[in-house]
């Protein structure tokens, strides 16, 4: 995700598919854990309400009458194990909620967690006992991890557990979700299949300082690239009023594949062909968009930052005009800028030649891994419950993400007299876009940043973008292998991530 550094590795694929598909493990009550594919639900040959055999308890087991292969499932007294790679304030606020779930369930349901390192670590645990009982039932992922998941035959059925009219969500519900959000975890690698289901997002958005914007003559932040172009060029040479050494450095540019993809969507860019399943970085906005990066470059109104989180610093001493990067960062910001300047600042949109501030959303969800069908239906209950309107709220103010659902923003007033950049960024939510869930998408972009290096250092854009369109393509139409992403940890407080 934007401000996540990544790594990738590339394994075998059709061995380890053979031997997970191989692996038919028992649950500790002596079922057999399920290794359907997650698209297709169960086949029964029974009639509705016809009695199909009894379960360990000695009742009848009936098939449901509504077609909804989760009506007759209990999931009463269930143990759930859910692994996360949250430290401080994250871990603090996911235990509240699984306090309060604990509590008060109706099913006496329990939620036990057990934190990993980071997102590396994750997923590599859960890739080694994908399939077996020792797998925890749910699990924080990014959708090219939980494409890997899926691969693998270890994901529940979620689709069918959101379509249950018992269990599920009724169309209104559905309808208060942010819909790309929703569709962020169908991946049209698999049919649409629903890999995991989202309880907060983060946005992309421009910072910039007010202050010294109506210094150097602009009222308002600058809405498109021309714009954005004349201020930090004119920021260059006249530098903040409030800086200790009259430094000025524009734009600060982060050297990751955030940045090209963020602007490319600004200038109107799709990077992936959702109708033809290919990626498109050599589309003519995304290379007017990179052509536009390495013209600041060459005229010294950016520089360029090669690690997160860029120029959070450089931005809060007074030397940058501008950055770009995840709206998780504003308490940061705001503790280095009180901490230092004390100047006024806001954020923005990306500067865009499209009609609406195409912003890039984005952010880890939650997974079902394979179990017993009650577990399973176990682990939803408390899913379903991370998206109600109350923890919404609570996950937000405590974690500074944003929610999912649209009527909970009303609820985050004083959240937003307290960080009023939170409050601007939140207005373009609703055009928000996300990046592909695909297999193998964390290696594509490790060559996305490598492109945008090359192009900033001068190399022609056209044929870069060119080469890593062919290159990504490449990689998602190899069947024998399948690039495993290892994504670094959530820092800790203080790294704005």
């Amino acid at each position: 995700m934007p401000e996540i550094q990544r790594k990738a590795t590339l394994i075998l694929l059709v061995p380890l598919l053979l031997l997970f598909a191989c692996q038919i493990e028992t649950d500790p009550a002596g079922g057999e854990l399920y290794t359907r594919n997650i698209a297709s639900p169960p086949v029964t040959n029974s009639k509705p309400g016809e009695v199909t055999g009894k379960n360990e308890a000695g009742e009848p087991i009936t098939t449901p009458s509504t077609g909804d292969p989760w009506e007759i499932i209990n999931p009463a007294g269930q143990t759930v194990r859910i692994w996360h790679p949250y430290s401080d304030q994250r871990e603090d606020a996911l235990n509240h909620l699984i306090a309060d779930f604990n509590r008060t369930n109706i099913w006496d349901i329990k939620v036990i967690t057990e934190s990993k390192d980071n997102f590396t670590s994750l997923y590599y645990d859960v890739l080694g006992v994908l399939n077996t009982p020792d797998s925890p039932n749910i699990v924080l992922a990014f959708q090219d991890q939980s494409s890997a998941y899926h691969m693998f035959y270890g994901l529940a059925d979620m689709e069918t557990l959101q379509a249950s009219p018992k269990w599920g969500f009724s169309q209104t519900e559905l309808d208060d979700f942010y819909g790309y959000i929703l569709e962020h975890d169908l991946s049209s690698k698999f049919n649409n299949s629903r890999l995991g289901f989202p309880y907060f997002r983060a946005i992309n958005v421009l910072y910039y300082n007010e202050d010294w914007l109506k210094e150097i003559g602009f009222e308002n932040p600058p809405s498109n690239p021309e714009q954005f172009k004349e201020a930090a060029c004119k920021s260059v040479v006249q530098p903040f009023s409030k800086t200790e050494n009259n430094e000025s450095q524009g734009y600060g540019i982060t050297l990751d594949a955030s940045t090209l993809i963020n602007w490319a969507f600004a200038f109107g860019a799709d990077i992936f062909n959702e109708d033809k399943g290919e990626y498109t970085f050599d589309s003519e906005e995304t290379v007017l968009a990179a052509r536009f990066l390495q013209e600041l470059v060459n005229r010294d109104c950016a520089t360029v930052y090669n690690d997160y989180p860029g120029g959070q610093n450089g931005f809060s001493e007074g030397i940058l005009l501008f950055t770009t990067g995840t709206s998780s960062s504003i308490p940061y910001y705001k503790q280095e800028i009180d901490e230092k300047q004390g100047f006024v600042w806001n954020t923005a949109a990306l500067p865009h030649l499209t009609s609406n501030p195409i912003q890039n959303v984005y952010g880890p969800s939650v997974s079902i891994l394979k179990s017993n069908r009650e577990a399973e239906l176990a682990s939803w209950l408390f899913i379903k419950y991370l998206t109600m309107p109350d923890a919404q709220e609570y996950w937000a103010k405590s974690t500074h993400y944003y929610p999912v659902r649209k009527n909970t923003g009303k609820v985050l007033s004083d959240f937003k007299l307290e960080y009023p950049q939170y409050s601007a960024a939140s207005e373009y939510f609703v055009f928000g876009k996300t990046e592909p869930s695909l297999p193998g998408y964390d290696f594509v972009r490790e060559l996305a940043a490598e492109s945008l290096a090359a192009i900033l250092k001068g190399m022609d854009a056209s044929q870069i973008l060119s080469e890593l369109t062919i290159e990504a393509n490449a990689l998602l139409m190899n069947q024998n292998e399948l690039p495993l992403s290892t994504i670094e940890s959530i820092p800790v407080p203080g790294s704005g991530k």
